[in-house]
């Protein structure tokens, strides 16, 4: 990525125009992403939502396995608009090359397990995804985001 490509204005902005500027690279970038998501997010729920619901008799439980993955999904929507800041819409193929590293290599069992519950969960996804910071690091950076940003996270 390049920083001289930048799709958009580069400012100091409250946390709701963060918010808004996500929403607005949404509704500007809606049908890659939405490609994207209904070639790989939906057959991998389908098929999950398929081979549990019968072998645990119970829809329910089957739902709330799909729910808890959701760290998975997100990490596909985060690699999408990362890319596409900076005027890099990613193609599926792109995006399933980078499968390996936005699963395995971003410690998703956190994710998954210890994170899993946190209200500013989308905070600290990029942190880890973008950024790369792991440990005490990803500690100390988290920690300096909760002090202002904290509520803007949960609500969002």
């Amino acid at each position: 990525m390049q920083i001289e490509r930048i799709a958009l204005a580069i400012r100091p902005r409250n946390e709701w125009e963060a918010i808004d500027l996500g929403t607005t690279l949404l509704q500007t970038h809606w049908r890659a992403f939405l490609s994207i998501w209904i070639s790989l997010v939906l057959p991998f729920i389908a098929l999950l939502y398929a081979v549990l619901t019968p072998m645990v008799d119970n829809p329910w439980l089957a739902a709330f396995v799909v729910w808890w993955l959701k760290p998975v999904y997100d990490r596909i929507c985060l690699y999408f608009f990362s890319r596409a800041v900076f005027g890099e819409i990613p193609t599926i193929r792109q995006t399933i090359r980078a499968l390996p590293s936005l699963l395995f290599k971003l410690n998703l069992l956190t994710s998954l397990t210890l994170t899993r519950l946190s209200l500013v969960r989308s905070a600290s996804l990029p942190i880890s995804q973008l950024e790369g910071l792991t440990g005490s690091a990803w500690y100390k950076r988290m920690r300096l985001l909760d002090k202002t940003n904290r509520r803007f996270a949960f609500w969002l």
